[in-house]
This record gives structure tokens, C-alpha cells and sequence, in this order.
């Protein structure tokens, strides 16, 4: 995805889908997220994300960006937890997920960014 440093983008990622009852779930999804630069060229990117509670797994949400040419930048990975809550149906909880990429000069020239979540293997829940 093209990104402007401060600007918010469209990050379409989520994990693999679940299918429960006829229905397809997916217990992380990204919506969008902003990639910005600091004075100190630390990047990161703030992921507005949505986790199903649906069982109780990690997942990794993992980042990697680009200059103009493809050339790459650097990676940042973020470890999120997932819980199994039952409550008639699990709740979704909406958080920020923060990919830290660490400290570059490199970074000013960031054009691109990909972004993944792990794939897992999940039962269906009872």
C-alpha cells in the first residue's frame, strides 16, 4: 500500500477466515492505520484493529515498508493475544496496534508498507 507519512491509509489485512455455523469470521482485522515519522526517525505504524474473542491464540501482525524503488526499509512484528470469552457470543474488542520499526535515517524516504497477520489453525468453538 502507497502511504504519506502522518496520512491515514486503507490496511486491508485480517487472518485467515474461520467458518462457523455457515459464516465466515476472522478474529483480527486491520481497517485502516496511519505510518509516521518522528524527529528522531523512529517509524511506526498505528493499526486501528478489530479482535474477535473467540478462542484463546496469538496472532502475529507483521509490517514491512519500501522506498519508491521496492528497495526495503525495515520490518516490525507485534504479538497479539487473543482470548476465548463467552458471553452468548464472543465480543469484539477495538484496539490500536502499534508496529515499531526502530530508528533509520532510511525511513524518510518510506513510500510503501505491507502488512500481514499469521495464518493459524482454529477449531470451531462449541
Amino acid at each position: 500500500m502507497r502511504i504519506r507519512l502522518g496520512q491515514e491509509i486503507n490496511v486491508p489485512a485480517r487472518s485467515n477466515a474461520l467458518r462457523v455455523n455457515g459464516a465466515e469470521l476472522h478474529i483480527i482485522s486491520i481497517g485502516r492505520g496511519v505510518v509516521s515519522l518522528d524527529n528522531e526517525s523512529r517509524l511506526t505504524a498505528k493499526l486501528h484493529t478489530a479482535i474477535l474473542q473467540y478462542a484463546k491464540i496469538d496472532y502475529w501482525i507483521s509490517g514491512a515498508v519500501f522506498d519508491e524503488k521496492g528497495a526495503l526499509l525495515g520490518a516490525a512484528s507485534y504479538k497479539q493475544s487473543v482470548e476465548r470469552i463467552r458471553l452468548g457470543k464472543p465480543p469484539t474488542m477495538l484496539t490500536d496496534t502499534i508496529l515499531d520499526f526502530g530508528i533509520s535515517t532510511a525511513y524518510a524516504r518510506a513510500a510503501l508498507i505491507a502488512v500481514t497477520v499469521s495464518e493459524r489453525a482454529i477449531a470451531p468453538a462449541d
